[in-house]
């Protein structure tokens, strides 16, 4: 079986073709080593680093006209966990003060994995 995905972690942009048939994934049309190991890493386990924000509860002495707090994980979650987390994040809300850096949700999702606050409020 053979999966074709466009590698973004270089500006060439390589068509990657990574062919999952035998023992060891084949992957073919990279041009660096970057995008080899991003097409076995995308065939087999993708990952994303989930960005959203969540309700201010309360106002913020620094900006009192702030109502969404930017948070993102920190460490890239499984692609098939996304649409739980979104539904986590949608009930959360924050007081003031915050941190940049603060831990919104102690293991979100997995353990060892934070939502932490994207700016100070």
């Amino acid at each position: 079986m053979e999966q074709i995905f466009t590698c973004t972690v270089c500006p060439f942009g390589c068509e990657l073709h990574v062919d999952l048939s035998g023992a060891e994934p084949i992957v073919t049309g990279h041009e660096c080593a970057r995008g080899k190991k991003y097409g076995i890493a995308e065939a087999t386990n993708p990952v994303r680093t989930v960005t959203s924000t969540v309700l201010i509860d309360g106002v913020s002495p620094l900006h009192p006209n702030l109502k969404l707090l930017p948070v993102k994980v920190d460490k890239p979650i499984p692609k098939a966990m996304m649409f739980d987390g979104m539904r986590i994040i949608k009930t959360l809300k924050v007081a003031p003060p915050v941190e940049a850096g603060d831990i919104v949700y102690k293991d979100f999702l997995m353990p060892g994995v934070n939502l932490v606050a994207g700016r100070n409020i």
